[in-house]
């Protein structure tokens, strides 16, 4: 078997989770931490760091490397 033929056949049996960390915390939200969280996500003038720093502090264990995936669109939630 070829590598393309390999690589193709792998990602068919591979687990695939419907969203990145950012997305399924946001599933766990009350509604009024979800509308700051999203607001938060959208405001550029805070950094990714920032938003994993505060989610830390909250019990919330994530990285500011998936905190900026998520935001720049290209986490799970988006390639599904």
């Amino acid at each position: 078997m070829g590598f393309l033929s390999e690589a193709k056949e792998y990602q068919k049996t591979k687990k695939r989770f419907s969203k990145c960390l950012a997305g399924l915390i946001a599933d766990k939200m009350d509604e009024e931490l979800l509308a700051d969280y999203l607001e938060a996500l959208a405001d550029e003038t805070i950094a990714s760091t920032s938003l994993s720093t505060v989610l830390k502090r909250r019990g919330i264990e994530i990285s500011d490397t998936t905190v900026s995936r998520h935001r720049k669109g290209i986490c799970s939630c988006v390639s599904q």
